[in-house]
């Protein structure tokens, strides 16, 4: 049996047009202050419904800092994510390098890459030096 379409509704799509606007990683309560800009009428707890089901559903990409803290991506395309330990900054990397034909032989196909890289931003490294 097919499972029914999922209805598109109007929260649902200013949620994910916002996060495909932006380039940053913003948290729920980023996401749903300027939300709220278009839709005053939305909730706190609708945005978190739906970037849930965003997520859930591959529309939306979740990161996770080091604090426990939700980040999310409008940007679903196979990119990795880098963390920044020392200030927490999160920045999108495309180059796929990586995962080189060796990798592929090993493990499988790869359909989609989920990854994220966890070290000291170059700006931090500047500042409080490399370790």
């Amino acid at each position: 049996m097919i499972a029914p379409a999922r209805r598109q509704t109007k929260q649902r799509q200013i949620i994910l047009d916002y996060l495909r606007s932006v380039c940053c990683h913003p948290t729920a309560e980023i996401i749903y202050k300027n939300v709220r800009k278009r839709l005053s009428s939305i909730s706190l707890a609708t945005v978190y419904r739906n970037l849930n089901l965003l997520v859930k559903e591959g529309e939306v990409l979740e990161i996770v800092d080091r604090d426990g803290q939700r980040h999310f991506d409008g940007d679903n395309q196979d990119h990795l994510h880098y963390l920044c330990e020392k200030c927490g900054a999160i920045f999108d990397s495309f180059q796929r390098t990586i995962f080189n034909k060796s990798l592929i032989k090993t493990i499988g196909t790869i359909r989609k890459i989920n990854c994220l890289i966890i070290g000291d931003c170059l700006a931090c490294q500047k500042k409080y030096g490399k370790r």
